[in-house]
């Protein structure tokens, strides 16, 4: 796991487009030597002179990577350069060397391959490689994290900086966020924390979370059902697990049913909805599991014909007007949810991030 990633100094316009020459050229494989055109070189990052060339480079070649890389076995400290050294040869080509470090970053059996060399050149700021690496670290494990606003502006070196909330979302994190987004496969979302539920209340710290952003989007409505929240962390514990047992639609369902239970028996007692929820929720999402008894799951269909085959295989269990769904089915988008429901059945479909599709096929009791 990556702890700790940082730079000597900020990746510039030419830092990336070197980075991008060499990355992008076929003859490169991972050697310890590479051979280019000074013509070409002058191409890719749009400079004149040899001497704009040569001035580059030498900036390049002191450009060092830090790291802090703990892995089950070690924990790993140091930092590198990209290239060791160049060379003119005839005036023509120029002779790169790569550090053995930069090498073995492109090596799956060493523990330097955790770094994405293209990830890292994709970021402008040190902010944006600071918060790289906190999120990393700190929803490596679990999709939530919670910090208050003085400790995450330690962390991105911000300390005596940006002393309204505004200039520090508008100037740092949301375009910090953004590059992290653009190169990330896990999505990271933040919500702001307040002293109290006032419109104006003080911004005292950030919820960051690494989902889906269609599952954000769920949390953030399931938030809205209670008034206050206390504990954060058993709260949104909670959510994730009732988000991964029913659906979506089925778990607003549980929640209303919830409050208006919470609102006949218990408001005005000193027990919040929130912790009503916290306790009562696993058995209120097993007693819904139970009106309907599963009937068909299958995961990992990736064809039109597996639906057909599907529909045509429990056709006994199925009824006319689910038959001329499977089209539907068939077509949603990855991140996408496909929800039905009548007095008979209840039918949910999946199609996940790494392109897997899963139905399931509920009959009611």
């Amino acid at each position: 796991m990556i702890n700790f990633l940082d730079l000597n100094r900020t990746i510039n316009f030419y830092d990336k487009k070197i980075m991008k020459f060499i990355l992008d050229n076929n003859e490169f494989k991972n050697q310890k030597i590479f051979n280019c055109s000074i013509v070409n070189l002058k191409n890719k990052t749009n400079l004149f002179s040899n001497d704009e060339i040569f001035n580059i480079l030498n900036d390049f070649k002191n450009l060092n990577i830090s790291y802090n890389i703990i892995t089950s076995k070690s924990e790993y400290l140091g930092s590198f350069s990209i290239i060791s050294s160049y060379k003119v040869i005839n005036n023509e080509k120029i002779e790169l060397t790569f550090s053995n470090d930069f090498i073995n970053t492109f090596n799956n059996q060493h523990f330097l391959s955790e770094i994405n060399i293209n990830v890292f050149f994709s970021f402008s700021s040190f902010s944006s490689i600071h918060l790289y690496n906190f999120l990393l670290n700190k929803l490596s494990d679990f999709p939530y994290t919670k910090i208050e606003i003085d400790k995450l502006k330690e962390v991105l070196h911000l300390k005596n900086s940006y002393k309204r909330i505004y200039d520090f979302e508008k100037y740092v994190l949301q375009p910090s966020l953004n590059e992290i987004n653009k190169i990330s496969q896990t999505k990271f979302f933040y919500n702001k924390v307040k002293k109290s539920n006032k419109r104006n209340a003080k911004v005292t710290g950030f919820d960051f979370f690494s989902l889906t952003e269609a599952k954000f989007e769920k949390i953030n409505n399931i938030l809205r059902f209670f008034d206050t929240v206390d504990n954060y962390d058993t709260l949104f514990n909670q959510i994730l697990f009732g988000l991964n047992s029913i659906s979506y639609e089925e778990f607003l369902e549980v929640i209303r049913k919830m409050l208006s239970e919470y609102e006949n028996e218990l408001q005005g007692a000193k027990t919040t909805f929130e912790t009503y929820f916290i306790e009562k929720m696993e058995e209120n999402i097993s007693k819904y599991q139970n009106q309907y008894t599963l009937i068909t799951n299958i995961t990992k269909i990736d064809s039109f014909n597996q639906y057909k085959s599907l529909i045509f295989e429990n056709s006994y269990a199925l009824n006319n007007s689910f038959l001329f769904m499977w089209n539907d089915i068939s077509s949603i988008y990855r991140n996408q949810n496909f929800e039905y429901e009548d007095d008979i059945l209840k039918i949910q479909a999946q199609y996940f991030d790494d392109g897997e599709k899963s139905i399931k096929i509920f009959k009611k009791k």
